[in-house]
C-alpha cells in the first residue's frame, strides 16, 4: 500500500505535466544589421532568415495568426530597446500584421527612433498578446526579441581596431629598436 501511495502521485504528475500548454512564441533574433532570423513554436512551426528590404529593415511571413486567435485583421506594433537604449534612445520596431486568421507578416526596423507611444519592452523583453493576462490561453501568443546586432562590432570596426593595433605595434617595435 505505502507504494502505491509513492506511485499515484508520480503518475498524476506526469499525466499533468503531458498534457501542459504550451504557449505559442515569435522569438526574433537581430544577428547583426544585414541578418535577422526568427523562429516560431506555435501551431504551424516555423524558424528562418527574414528578408532583408533595406539596411536594418526586415519582412517575413508565418502561416500563423501571431497577435491572436481571434479572427480578423489585427495589428499591433511593439518597440524593444536596442541594447545601448540608455545613451542612444533607439528602438528596434516591430509591426505584427495578422491577415484575418490568413497567417501573420512581421516587419522590423532596427536602430530608429520612438515616434509613437506603443509599448516599450528591454531587449529581451517578452510581449504578450492576451487580450487577457489573467486568464490562460485566451486568445493571443508571446514574442520575443533579441538584438545581438550591435554588440558585435561589424567588419569595418573591426578592421579600423586591427589596424591601429599594428601601427601601435609597429611604433613600439621602433621605438625598442633604437
Amino acid at each position: 500500500m505505502r507504494r502505491f501511495a509513492f506511485i499515484l502521485p508520480v503518475i498524476l504528475g506526469c499525466t499533468l505535466a503531458a498534457n501542459a500548454t504550451i504557449i505559442p512564441t515569435l522569438t526574433i533574433t537581430e544577428v547583426s544589421d544585414m541578418v535577422l532570423t526568427y523562429s516560431w513554436n506555435g501551431p504551424d512551426p516555423q524558424s528562418g532568415t527574414a528578408t532583408e528590404t533595406s539596411l536594418d529593415h526586415w519582412t517575413f511571413s508565418i502561416n500563423d495568426n501571431v497577435v491572436s486567435t481571434l479572427g480578423g485583421d489585427q495589428n499591433e506594433n511593439v518597440y524593444w530597446e536596442e541594447p545601448d537604449y540608455a545613451t542612444s534612445g533607439l528602438v528596434n520596431y516591430v509591426n505584427f500584421y495578422v491577415h484575418g486568421g490568413n497567417g501573420s507578416t512581421i516587419t522590423v526596423v532596427s536602430d530608429t527612433a520612438q515616434s509613437q507611444g506603443y509599448t516599450t519592452l528591454a531587449n529581451g523583453g517578452t510581449e504578450n498578446f492576451y487580450t487577457d493576462p489573467n486568464q490562460p490561453v485566451s486568445g493571443g501568443d508571446y514574442a520575443v526579441f533579441n538584438d545581438l546586432g550591435d554588440t558585435v562590432p561589424d567588419g569595418g570596426m573591426s578592421a579600423l581596431l586591427l589596424g591601429i593595433g599594428v601601427i601601435g605595434v609597429a611604433a613600439l617595435r621602433r621605438k625598442l629598436d633604437f
